[in-house]
């Protein structure tokens, strides 16, 4: 039986960050890249959806970095010929169970607790033991909180 992938990507204004997950959510592929680069890689991987974080401002003013974002979720958005679903950073906290004060950190410690063998080197564990999140870095660890959000709403839709 054929995998089936699906890709998540928190857009920057130059690079995003993007997991690409297999059906039990292990990261199979994952980078912090040029965002033509990983534009163009979506003629490279088979997947099935894709999920990508949109932006809110909620009443405060933004800058021109915000707008630019924007703009790459619209171009990423257009180019995938998937399925493509958005979700809001706060949307994300919720599905995951944390409150909406929750910093980049408290996301990551859920992260290491539900999905690695053991905190060592925050999940990541060392080159001759690697443990779930070997290699991730930056905005990664945002991309894949946003998979793992999607995911678990995704099976929630599905099961009821």
């Amino acid at each position: 039986m054929k995998e089936k992938y699906f890709l998540a990507i928190d857009p920057g204004t130059e690079k995003s960050g993007w997991v690409l997950f297999d059906e039990n959510l292990k990261p199979r592929s994952f980078g912090k890249d040029d965002n033509e680069l990983l534009k163009k890689m979506f003629d490279e991987i088979e997947i099935e959806a894709a999920v990508i974080e949109r932006v809110s401002a909620y009443g405060s003013r933004v800058g021109q970095s915000v707008f630019t974002t924007c703009e790459w979720i619209g171009r990423f958005t257009e180019a995938l010929t998937v399925p493509v679903y958005h979700m809001r950073r706060k949307d994300v906290k919720t599905r995951l169970g944390l409150s909406q004060r929750a910093a980049d950190g408290d996301i990551r410690k859920y992260l290491i607790r539900r999905f690695a063998r053991s905190n060592e080197n925050y999940g990541k564990g060392n080159r001759k033991n690697p443990d779930w999140f070997y290699g991730f870095f930056a905005d990664v660890w945002q991309a894949y909180a946003l998979g793992v959000a999607w995911a678990d709403c995704m099976r929630v839709e599905h099961a009821g």
